[in-house]
């Protein structure tokens, strides 16, 4: 899945109606985007507070 496909699935802007599988990758898809990772390195899925954090502090990092 490219960026440009996930964060139409995540707009809803899908004729179909995406799976969970669907939206969890494409929500992956776009985060990693910005360098950050969904899932720690033992498996189990990061807080939305900890993934918008990072994302945050790359983004600034970056501009």
């Amino acid at each position: 899945m490219d960026i440009n496909e996930a964060v139409k699935i995540i707009n809803g802007d899908t004729v179909n109606v995406p799976t969970n599988e669907e939206l969890i990758n494409a929500y992956k898809v776009f985060f990693k985007s910005f360098g950050v990772e969904l899932q720690n390195n033992d498996g189990t899925y990061k807080l939305v507070y900890q993934i918008f954090d990072e994302a945050s502090r790359k983004f600034n990092k970056s501009n």
